[in-house]
């Protein structure tokens, strides 16, 4: 079985959803609300990107981020999460074809776009660490109240201004990572994406682990993650969802930010699992709910004590 949509059968879901029809490369996103893909498997891009934006409004500027991932001049739409409307975006730890010879639970996927108009050279993209890591089981198909083996997940950011060469212990506590658990996020909750200089094209570094394994030796050379298969444990196989937000900390004047912050979104990873299980994770957050309903009595007796 293929594991691309071929052109014709992603302009037919085009088609069906009312949406324009958009540039196809050599994969594709298409985890869409309420569609079913019956006899095709479903790929990410290799590498993409989320879109980040400004646009002006009512309330001044605010940071966007766009209903669809970018990779070169290709563009995939994104799900929406039915209960929160919050974007979805899919991601996949190492290689979904080949996990073993790829570094399994690591990824630099997605990294994070902005062109030059949008903010001004040296103002910081950051990112903001929101809620706690939920899981979904493939055993059971529903998303699970407890991780036993007690994983994270964790986001490696940039460093602000003066940390580099400042306190060692404040150092440290910086390259620790932000860490999304259970029980909510550690280390870090703000930490930086990038500084501008003539628009933004970044890709930072996530992991998942166990509560046995660790992260330290996660590296990258060029866009190459490298760093040891073993050292991260065995996290459990399913999909592993986290939120976040973006802001920045530009000022007009003092106290008065630039930019109001972007609405928050999540991002799902696949963990050592099917395709097909991976879009049965999504479909549960996009799907409408199904309402259960009680019987109605009869109507005609009335009965008096």
């Amino acid at each position: 079985m293929s594991s691309l949509l071929s052109k014709s059968r992603f302009k037919e879901l085009c088609t069906r959803l009312g949406k324009p029809q958009l540039s196809l490369s050599f994969g594709i996103l298409f985890f869409m609300p309420l569609i079913e893909v019956h006899g095709q498997s479903v790929n990410l891009p290799s590498h993409f990107d989320v879109d980040v934006t400004v646009r002006q409004t009512p309330q001044g500027a605010q940071l966007f981020i766009n209903q669809h991932i970018v990779d070169g001049n290709d563009v995939y739409p994104l799900p929406v999460d039915y209960d929160t409307r919050h974007l979805l975006v899919p991601s996949v730890f190492g290689t979904p074809d080949a996990p073993v010879n790829d570094i399994p639970h690591k990824t630099d996927d997605p990294g994070w776009l902005m062109s030059a108009s949008d903010m001004l050279d040296d103002e910081i993209l950051w990112f903001r660490a929101l809620g706690e890591l939920r899981y979904w089981s493939p055993d059971t198909q529903s998303w699970e109240t407890e991780l036993t083996g007690g994983e994270q997940v964790i986001l490696y950011g940039g460093l602000p201004p003066g940390v580099l060469f400042g306190d060692p212990e404040e150092l440290a506590f910086w390259q620790s990572g932000t860490q999304w658990s259970q029980q909510g996020v550690e280390g870090p909750t703000e930490s930086v994406i990038e500084y501008v200089n003539g628009g933004i094209h970044a890709h930072l570094d996530f992991c998942v682990k166990d509560s046995e394994g660790t992260c330290v030796s996660f590296t990258r050379r060029g866009r190459r993650l490298t760093g040891g298969i073993s050292d991260t444990g065995n996290p459990q196989p399913g999909a592993y969802l986290i939120e976040m937000q973006m802001f920045s900390t530009a000022e007009v004047e003092s106290g008065v930010k630039k930019y109001r912050d972007s609405e928050p979104f999540f991002i799902i990873f696949r963990q050592g699992i099917s395709e097909e299980e991976f879009l049965l994770a999504q479909q549960s957050l996009v799907s409408v709910p199904q309402i259960e309903t009680q019987p109605v009595p009869a109507a005609g007796i009335l009965i008096m004590n």
